[in-house]
């Protein structure tokens, strides 16, 4: 036999892509042990190790490096080739993205957005929806914050973030506000600290902190008073346009993060993301500088 099996051959390409069984297994719907012990039978039958094992990530060898160059576009070609079979060109946009980017940006634009072929919004955000074997439960791109654009993927970067302090009501109309209370999301990124450590002076905490579990909880606190929280822009744009919150100095901190517009490589709708990423850049742009004429 010229070739071994190929769920052994898509197992390595996966923890290839990865750098991780357990990653390789979530994403192909499979137990870590499976994709292991797959892994395992394709060395024994080339007779060679291609993998370094560690606790937490496995790292390709030299020779598994060589093995995945060489068909892992084998595989890329062949995701592209079913899935233009499968798919129509009609079909909607799925697309993985947080409530409130969801709720504050996308469907008040959702008919710039959509286009003719429609767009799905799911609140998911995790890359291993990309993968999902499920087609009901796989998206076709997820917007995440990070630093960098995850590896093994298509990503375009759609606007830098900044953190700003607001309060309550508008600059010219603020609504009474404890200022010793902060807003914070339960377990999630604070913002708190990056304040900090750009030198922005924040008031001294007097008052135990409101604790919320999602970001428009969080908002819709600081918009009625109850303390100071943290916007995250552009993203919170609309609510400083609308006079709901407002910011409480001219400073705004300037993250090194990015939101990221991410699919899988060789995705036959690849054209339409680029497309909505598009969209999406003009409409963050714009709001952006819709803040810079904001009134202190």
């Amino acid at each position: 036999m010229k070739t071994p099996p190929l769920t052994w051959v898509r197992a390595f390409c996966e923890a290839g892509r990865q750098g991780s069984f357990k990653q390789a297994a979530a994403a192909l719907n499979l137990a870590p042990s499976t994709v292991s012990h797959e892994i395992r039978k394709l060395e024994d039958w080339l007779d060679q190790p291609l993998f370094d094992r560690g606790p937490r990530k496995a790292q390709l060898t030299a020779a598994g490096q060589k093995l995945y160059a060489l068909v892992e576009p084998a595989f890329g070609q062949l995701d592209a080739a079913f899935a233009q079979f499968a798919e129509s060109k009609t079909t909607p946009l799925r697309v993985g993205m947080l409530p409130f980017l969801a709720s504050e940006l996308v469907l008040p634009n959702i008919e710039q957005f959509s286009g003719s072929q429609g767009l799905e919004i799911n609140s998911t955000i995790h890359l291993n929806a990309l993968d999902n074997g499920d087609a009901k439960e796989r998206v076709d791109a997820v917007v995440r914050y990070a630093q960098q654009a995850p590896a093994g993927y298509e990503s375009v970067a759609l606007t830098p973030v900044s953190l700003a302090m607001v309060a309550g009501g508008s600059a010219a109309n603020p609504i009474p506000t404890n200022p010793h209370r902060r807003i914070k999301l339960n377990g999630k990124l604070q913002g708190w600290d990056k304040l900090q450590a750009a030198g922005q002076q924040i008031p001294v905490e007097r008052d135990a902190p409101i604790v919320v579990d999602n970001y428009l909880s969080a908002m819709r606190a600081v918009e009625q008073g109850v303390g100071i929280g943290i916007a995250v822009l552009p993203l919170c744009e609309p609510w400083l346009s609308q006079g709901r919150i407002h910011l409480m100095n001219r400073t705004l901190c300037e993250l090194k993060d990015y939101y990221w517009l991410v699919w899988r490589k060789a995705s036959p709708k690849h054209q339409r993301l680029v497309a909505l990423a598009n969209r999406m850049q003009t409409e963050f742009s714009a709001a952006s500088e819709r803040i810079k004429t904001l009134a202190f």
